[in-house]
């Protein structure tokens, strides 16, 4: 899952763009120019120069006003038309289709870009944020249609790989099985995950140990980027740059950007010359072309389309009602106004279950997270859910899914005795960030 920050980072200078026009009040950059001083600023990190205090925007300067709910190139200035857009996707060979994981209108634009590039008869294939390779013959099994959504949940481990709700993501993968797109887990496994987090490498097999190279790699202002974003105020965090727990963090997201983009490049590069791979990702795994993109290219260098999108709050937008992007952030941008009065479909986290002989029971409840479900203990065994049986987890998980705010009945067998539980579903508690 990625990071990113609900605000926009600071931004010392503004410019206007509207019709392809920016204003006098502020300098005209080239592009070349502006990419060849972001050049010598890597440059200069890797000749062992000193990185810039973690905290500050490493972008200064430059920004467009993004109307919200758009698509607009950052390159031309302007928001794009359908037939823009068409043209735009025709020329990428990888298209990096950024997503705020909770917000449906993220998803409902990664279904409007797959429908136009299967509407242009291109050969298409999807590659995935949320599941590992390992995950692939669950996956062809779906887009087979030998699996109702039920069991691919549980066969491909949703809740334990990815944990935000199916119901965002449900209309994609029906439309993926409508359509026969192929579809290929990208990211790390959980145990891969685990001795990375460890900083354990050795302990990789040699092929993995290749693959997943040198997270320490100097590249200061990525470092910066996740460092603000983990610690804005929509993750809460307060975490000092040099921390052992900063570091651990991001090792693991070197690590999924790392082997995101270097698989999604392979996939790309063993299609035709027609072909055309989406990455589905949280666009902190995009921003400023520091991320999977960044491996891809470096991979097979595939033209290449990033596409971020944030979500920001009415407060956040200049006068005239726009939202400031900085310049250098993605190809194309979406910007979404915040929905203040909008019921996000509720997660339940921090709690383990285990299926025994007799039904679903409550393994391990986490004080880190807070438990969910308020009222249940170790031990307990689930019998139902507003009057629905529940057999396993993932029918548990659905069930919860679904009712909003609305307290909810929860009936389980403790100690021998049925017990009834009321509870209050909880959206995601890290925030509508993805």
């Amino acid at each position: 899952m990625s990071i990113l920050p609900r605000r926009f980072p600071r931004l010392s200078v503004l410019c206007r763009a509207k019709k392809g026009m920016i204003s006098s009040s502020c300098p005209i950059v080239p592009s070349s120019l502006l990419l060849l001083g972001f050049a010598l600023l890597l440059l200069g990190a890797c000749a062992g120069a000193s990185a810039p205090e973690p905290g500050r925007n490493p972008y200064p300067g430059y920004a467009h006003h993004v109307p919200p709910g758009t698509t607009f190139d950052m390159t031309l200035g302007r928001e794009l038309t359908e037939a823009e857009s068409v043209l735009g996707l025709d020329r990428a060979r990888v298209v990096f289709l950024g997503e705020h994981h909770t917000e449906p209108r993220s998803h409902l634009f990664q279904e409007r870009v797959l429908r136009m590039l299967i509407d242009s008869g291109r050969p298409v294939q999807v590659t995935l944020e949320m599941f590992p390779p390992e995950v692939d013959p669950v996956l062809e099994d779906w887009r087979q249609g030998r699996l109702d959504e039920k069991t691919f949940l549980a066969r491909s481990e949703w809740y334990t790989h990815w944990g935000f709700p199916w119901g965002y993501y449900r209309p994609l993968f029906l439309l993926a099985r409508e359509f026969n797109i192929p579809l290929h887990g990208v990211n790390a496994s959980k145990e891969t995950r685990r001795i990375v987090r460890k900083g354990e490498l050795d302990d990789l097999s040699p092929e993995k140990r290749a693959l997943v190279g040198d997270l320490a790699e100097s590249l200061p202002p990525h470092e910066r980027y996740v460092f603000d974003a983990l610690n804005s105020e929509e993750h809460g965090g307060d975490i000092a740059p040099g921390s052992p727990v900063f570091q651990r963090f991001l090792r693991v997201q070197r690590l999924w950007d790392r082997l995101m983009g270097i698989r999604t490049a392979r996939l790309a590069a063993a299609q035709s010359d027609r072909g055309v791979t989406v990455l589905l990702v949280g666009a902190g795994h995009l921003a400023h072309g520091l991320g999977a993109n960044l491996w891809a290219a470096r991979e097979a260098g595939l033209p290449a389309l990033t596409v971020w999108d944030t979500v920001v709050p009415e407060e956040a937008l200049t006068p005239d009602g726009m939202a400031r992007v900085p310049l250098g952030i993605g190809d194309w941008v979406r910007v979404y106004l915040e929905e203040p009065d909008r019921v996000p479909l509720p997660i339940l986290r921090g709690i383990k279950f285990a299926q025994e002989e007799d039904g679903l029971q409550v393994a391990k409840i986490s004080a880190f997270h807070g438990s969910a479900l308020k009222g249940l203990r170790k031990g307990d065994r689930i019998l139902s859910f507003n009057d629905l049986a529940i057999e396993d987890e993932v029918s548990l998980r659905l069930a919860y899914e679904t009712v909003g705010k609305k307290k909810a009945l929860l009936e389980v067998v403790r100690d021998g005795k049925q017990v009834a539980i009321d509870i209050t579903p909880k959206s995601n508690p890290h925030g509508e960030g993805g």
